[in-house]
């Protein structure tokens, strides 16, 4: 392999640039990957007209006036109709961190986020950091919904890094900001190793993972390290990639979107492949999921008949544009039963060779 995990918005180039997946070796990097792993110091509130009235919450949504009376009404960042991380800031804290993964060692990266003030008292100073190396600093305009990028520049010295985005203010009061488009591009080819811009979207209801009994009401999910911890009748498992990271655990509702999301920077004409890993929580109903494409393409239904057993679950197909929202849903028709945890969605180039427009 000579490159991959392409997001294709590079800057125009005078020459025809060839990319080969798949080719060695080495394994192909994903243009999508999504394992869960999210952490912060904040607790999360579905959106609603006072969801992050109180401190140290946060929600996702598409304007902060939606979801508390005081904040000013503005768009995201990259489309103004998208969502954002938006978040009423409490002094000192974690607003969003997360391993990074696939680097090549040596190779520099480039690191940007994008957050705009939602209210103009004590705005937010927040601090970039790798653990263990470099760190950079912004204090927010005051105005409302200025759009202000942090940059952070390193060079990885292992495959897997650990990003964090902190509030440093000292001041709770106020101090309410959003956040949007996270990036990590590797400078060498200008491919985007990670991006997260909040676009998720499905059919189920978030519950904070506080005891066994948060998974009970169907159509519900949470983030969590073992289905056990959110319904006392899931079996007991650890996630795919560790056996002791995060996974999405759902109490399975009956022909419904499990999980939806936009991919970005897809080259047209290019085949890819989109995999996601499901494992039944309890044995009655299994869920039976499917990949698709909102443009069309489907993959094969795949049934989760063993509880605790990852199964993979893949859709191949060609871009017919630069951008592709890939849809995972549950096309059981019975609700009761049919509970289940996914981890690890990667969407992988299969092998092209192209010249960016």
């Amino acid at each position: 392999m000579i490159s991959a995990r392409i997001r294709f918005n590079i800057s125009r180039f005078s020459i025809c640039v060839f990319v080969i997946l798949l080719s060695s070796s080495l394994p192909a990097q994903p243009v999508f990957y999504e394992d869960f792993e999210l952490s912060n110091d904040y607790t999360y509130a579905a959106p609603s007209s006072n969801a992050v009235y109180p401190e140290g919450t946060y929600t996702i949504a598409t304007n902060p006036s939606l979801v508390h009376p005081l904040f000013y009404s503005f768009g995201d960042h990259q489309t103004g109709t998208g969502k954002m991380m938006i978040v009423n800031g409490v002094a000192n804290t974690l607003v969003w961190g997360r391993t990074i993964s696939n680097l090549v060692p040596g190779n520099a990266y480039s690191v940007a986020a994008y957050a705009a003030s939602c209210y103009p008292t004590n705005p937010a100073v927040l601090q970039m950091s790798i653990i263990g190396q470099q760190s950079s600093q912004v204090t927010l305009p005051a105005n409302p919904g200025t759009w202000t990028v942090v940059t952070l520049f390193f060079v990885a010295n292992s495959s897997s890094v650990v990003l964090n985005i902190r509030d440093t203010s000292s001041i709770a009061g106020g101090n309410d900001f959003a956040l949007d488009d996270i990036t990590v591009t590797n400078t060498s080819d200008n491919v985007v190793t990670f991006r997260e811009d909040f676009e998720l979207s499905n059919d189920y209801i978030y519950k904070a993972p506080l005891n066994n009994t948060v998974l009970y009401p169907e159509g519900t999910y949470t983030i969590t390290t073992n289905p056990q911890l959110v319904h006392s009748l899931f079996a007991s498992f650890g996630d795919l990639t560790t056996g002791t990271g995060k996974m999405m655990v759902l109490n399975g509702v009956s022909n419904t979107l499990v999980w939806g999301h936009k991919i970005a920077g897809l080259q047209v004409g290019t085949s890819y492949t989109a995999t996601v890993w499901g494992a039944s929580a309890f044995a009655t109903n299994p869920a039976i999921l499917q990949l698709s494409l909102a443009s069309g393409a489907t993959g094969s239904s795949v049934t989760l008949t063993t509880v605790g057993l990852w199964t993979q679950i893949s859709l191949t197909f060609t871009a017919t544009s630069s951008t592709e929202t890939l849809n995972l849903r549950d096309i059981n028709g019975t609700a009761d039963g049919n509970d289940f945890a996914i981890d690890n969605i990667v969407v992988v180039g299969n092998g092209a060779a192209f010249c960016p427009a």
